[in-house]
């Protein structure tokens, strides 16, 4: 069905007319319907592609130290937090070039094809970076070049940035996994305690916690691969009333339940009560019947999560 198409169904079931209800309040009702029908399934069943993006929280109270054949300070991060490489970078660059005039013209860049971080200074003839050696100062050694000493000439590329990829953007629409592919094997959701820490690096995620609006894997990738995802999310809302021409956002054979929501609040606010709860009671149908032919689509949910431990144990070797 069209907005269009919902609008005069809307209009019919609830007896009115565009005199008493106009477009737009019969289209706001409609996308609130949407949204209620996806609450009330739990969201709807879709798929995506999830990409790997590296990202960084740096604060002042990481630091590291770098030194050159003829200079060297320590140099705190900036406050950051799901940043690029490339803010990261901008950042470093900035801090080195105030920490002595010797630096004031070290770049600092981060590759988007490589992953990693390259300082650069065409005056020095060695670079090294080390851990700080205030008590005050995290050492951000592995955050940044993944290496507690790593040595250069006239330019430092670092290895991969510890754990910059523990953290994967979640859809905008996303309310909960139903699974997770990396390539072509199973990923399995773990306790919260077990990423306190994430550490590791590997050949491919092997488990998996929602953590806000992210995605949290271990062993966190050091390449993209394909991150299928199949999840509930929230519904589509049509982006304009005078669009009418709109295909309904909701799957296919479950548009009119939109179109028995939105009725049976005109019905109610015309106070029509028993024609407003025959109406809501057809919208729980709709809603009952996606629960039903959902929930009948596959039994393999629980066996599936009981393997989840023998495959941690079996593809340790992936780790590295």
């Amino acid at each position: 069905m069209t907005l269009g198409d919902q609008i005069t169904r809307v209009r019919d079931l609830a007896r009115t007319t565009s005199t008493d209800y106009s477009d737009a309040k019969v289209f706001d009702l409609l996308n609130e319907g949407m949204s209620e029908f996806a609450k009330g399934v739990g969201g709807i069943v879709s798929e995506d592609y999830l990409t790997v993006s590296p990202t960084f929280d740096t604060r002042s109270t990481f630091g590291i130290h770098f030194a050159t054949d003829s200079a060297s300070a320590t140099i705190t991060l900036t406050d950051l937090s799901d940043a690029s490489g490339a803010s990261v970078a901008s950042a470093l660059q900035t801090q080195l070039a105030s920490a002595t005039t010797s630096f004031s013209s070290v770049t600092v860049s981060w590759s988007t094809t490589a992953w990693a971080f390259t300082f650069t200074l065409a005056s020095a003839t060695s670079m090294k970076i080390t851990a700080p050696s205030r008590f005050d100062l995290a050492d951000a050694t592995a955050l940044l070049v993944n290496s507690t000493t790593s040595s250069g000439s006239s330019s430092l590329t670092g290895g991969f940035p510890q754990g910059c990829t523990t953290d994967i953007a979640l859809p905008d629409d996303f309310v909960s996994v139903e699974s997770l592919e990396w390539d072509i094997y199973p990923v399995f959701p773990a306790p919260y305690d077990l990423f306190t820490r994430p550490q590791y690096s590997g050949n491919r995620p092997v488990m998996y916690y929602v953590r806000g609006t992210k995605l949290r894997v271990s062993p966190f990738p050091t390449l993209q691969k394909v991150f299928h995802i199949m999840y509930k999310h929230t519904a589509a809302e049509y982006a304009t009333v005078t669009t009418t021409s709109a295909a309904c956002p909701l799957p296919a054979g479950y548009h009119p339940a939109a179109c028995f929501y939105a009725a049976s609040m005109v019905a109610e606010g015309n106070f029509e009560s028993t024609q407003a709860n025959r109406l809501f009671a057809r919208f729980q149908e709709q809603v009952q019947r996606y629960k039903v032919i959902q929930g009948n689509q596959s039994t393999s949910t629980r066996p599936r999560r009981t393997g989840a431990l023998m495959d941690l144990t079996l593809k340790v070797g992936d780790i590295s």
